[in-house]
């Protein structure tokens, strides 16, 4: 039987994650304010996406943070290619890190077409008339701004706007040599003139502890030496509402310092109906203890997102 909805009562996300929990096989087909997408599961696993020009994880990473969309699933529906190997779990996580950091892909639009009637020319910008010459003070008739531009200007006028010009130049030519004298001989007695030097001047040596190296994203770790933060203990919590059928996973935004406990923690976007577990999400993750995460073999204070599920 189709299930359809809006993301305003079940998110995509938690409608992946629920139809990937339960190994099932269907195509999800997404209606959004640009544009329509698609994406398939096959026994709860992601393998392809569509939505407008993009294929595979980055049309999923848009479908995914798309807004006001609505959606409708069909079971057993299946597809014949494959665009994405990566685990649900992963394209959960890097479709919101991706959506914080602001690097979602973008979506391509066409321009709207212009409607012309057969038989009819095709619009264009009107053209605007010149303006009219308009008689001065003495009743003489001044050019419009075309006709300033398209006739040459008088001879006597352009020698006396020349002679000022070259006023100009040579009052500039004196002021430069004046002030090149006067720095020369200001060198001289500084450095060259046989008169005592200015002493070198030694810069104060600064006893405020140097300031840690900022924070950085688990996921910008990838080079000699670095790693991302590992969990060393922790324990699930316990759901704050043992009754549902299925718990939901909560996002957290963690920061593990160098030492590696958590120095901070929020919710990756909020949800007003999972309050309590949400609460329960960071209550519990302030206690885990982490392997910190290294940049070049030394420990660094390292951000990275952290899905918590419920027992």
């Amino acid at each position: 039987m189709p299930l359809t909805g809006h993301s305003d009562d079940v998110s995509l996300a938690d409608l992946l994650q629920a139809n990937a929990l339960g190994r099932n096989t269907c195509r999800v087909m997404v209606t959004t304010p640009q544009g329509r997408g698609v994406f398939y599961l096959e026994e709860g696993a992601v393998v392809d996406a569509a939505f407008g020009e993009l294929d595979g994880r980055d049309a999923l990473f848009a479908l995914l943070s798309a807004r006001d969309s609505s959606f409708h699933v069909e079971s057993g529906m299946t597809t014949h290619r494959r665009t994405i190997h990566d685990e649900w779990q992963h394209l959960l996580i890097e479709a919101m890190r991706r959506e914080d950091g602001g690097a979602l892909p973008a979506i391509a639009t066409r321009p709207p077409l212009t409607v012309v009637k057969l038989g009819e020319p095709a619009p264009s910008a009107p053209l605007k008339a010149p303006a009219a010459a308009q008689p001065d003070v003495a009743g003489r008739t001044r050019p419009t701004a075309t006709e300033a531009v398209s006739s040459p200007a008088p001879a006597r006028s352009t020698s006396r706007r020349s002679g000022a010009a070259g006023g100009r130049i040579a009052a500039l030519a004196v002021g430069a040599a004046a002030l090149a004298a006067l720095g020369y001989f200001a060198a001289s007695l500084l450095g060259y003139g046989g008169a005592t030097t200015a002493p070198a001047s030694v810069a104060p040596t600064s006893t405020e502890p140097t300031a840690p190296p900022p924070a950085v994203e688990a996921s910008t770790l990838v080079g000699p030496g670095d790693a991302a933060p590992r969990l060393l203990s922790g324990e699930a919590p316990r759901s704050p509402q043992p009754d549902l059928a299925l718990s939901p996973t909560v996002t957290l935004r963690v920061l593990v310092g160098p030492d590696g406990n958590v120095s901070e923690a929020r919710v990756f976007r909020s949800r007003l109906d999972l309050a309590p577990f949400e609460e329960a999400a960071l209550e519990a993750v302030r206690t885990f203890r982490f392997q910190p995460a290294a940049r070049g073999g030394s420990p660094v204070a390292a951000w990275v997102n952290l899905p918590v599920t419920f027992r």
